[in-house]
């Protein structure tokens, strides 16, 4: 149970849960149901409920625990990015799926594993081991082993068939051992070439005739405390690119404009999004 808002009569979310979870416990009384219990910490079905005023609305959770949760990441490093966040940097970065996809910070993966997870078709949700709707008294077991099935077929054929190819470099070897298990448990591993190497040694891996996309969130002053070393991280990257990756689309995303201005190199899109409070932008160069 959920419950958010306040009026003249409920002015605690804590009572307001109670005067629900009361009700719906009436409800199955009257017609002589048996009495459903509550179960903070995995519910079957989860009620949510916002009050305005004098009107409440009130909506069934059909998937139970937040969609940013895919199910392979267990490990992470320093603030992460949600996965549905990083998918949606995947996608605004201009990376083709059939091309090379660099991460020179790859911390736990995540950028890297979503476009992995795009490039072969297989769906975010596929590792899931539950879901609100699987409760409810319209659910249809033999359908929804059906649509299970299917995207597993598409996964399976997706990552047979995929010519995309994932770097993932970090100087953190443990963190780097996180990525590598996650991409595991994601099923895209083998796709992967991991390093553990400081962005001072980043240099192209693939034939010089093809051409990619180096994408990453890299630190900034949430994450890493020494301005003048962000700003050299930065200077250094720029001048990277430059050196190693003619022709190359670079796509980062940071809560730090001034940071990324320290590349020296031209935007040509930005975007704005937020990764929790933080106000931040992904720019591609």
């Amino acid at each position: 149970m959920h419950f958010s808002g306040t009026n003249d009569s409920i002015r605690n979310s804590q009572f307001g849960a109670l005067k629900v979870k009361d009700a719906i416990v009436d409800s199955f009384t009257r017609q002589n149901l048996e009495r459903p219990n509550v179960d903070r910490e995995q519910a079957d079905i989860r009620v949510n409920v916002w009050l305005n005023d004098d009107r409440a609305s009130i909506a069934l959770d059909l998937s139970g625990s937040s969609l940013h949760q895919r199910g392979y990441r267990q490990q992470t490093g320093q603030a992460p990015l949600k996965e549905t966040l990083a998918a949606a940097i995947v996608l605004r970065s201009g990376w083709e799926p059939t091309t090379p996809l660099i991460d020179p910070m790859c911390g736990s993966g995540t950028l890297l594993i979503e476009a992995a997870l795009i490039a072969c078709d297989r769906a975010p949700g596929l590792l899931r081991k539950h879901w609100g709707f699987t409760a409810w008294s319209q659910f249809n077991a033999a359908l929804w082993q059906e649509v299970k099935t299917e995207a597993q077929n598409r996964a399976r054929t997706g990552t047979a068939a995929t010519q995309a190819r994932f770097f993932g470099y970090d100087n953190n070897g443990r963190v780097l051992e996180w990525s590598q298990a996650n991409a595991r448990r994601a099923g895209v591993f083998e796709l992967f070439t991991f390093g553990q190497q400081d962005l001072l040694k980043l240099t192209n891996p693939v034939d010089p005739a093809v051409h990619g996309t180096v994408l990453s969130n890299p630190p900034y002053g949430e994450r890493l405390e020494s301005e003048p070393a962000l700003i050299a991280l930065h200077s250094q990257l720029g001048r990277l690119m430059k050196q190693h990756f003619g022709g190359w689309n670079l796509s980062l995303f940071s809560a730090s404009p001034e940071l990324l201005s320290c590349l020296q190199l031209r935007a040509d899109r930005q975007f704005k999004a937020k990764n929790g409070p933080l106000d931040c932008v992904q720019k591609k160069l």
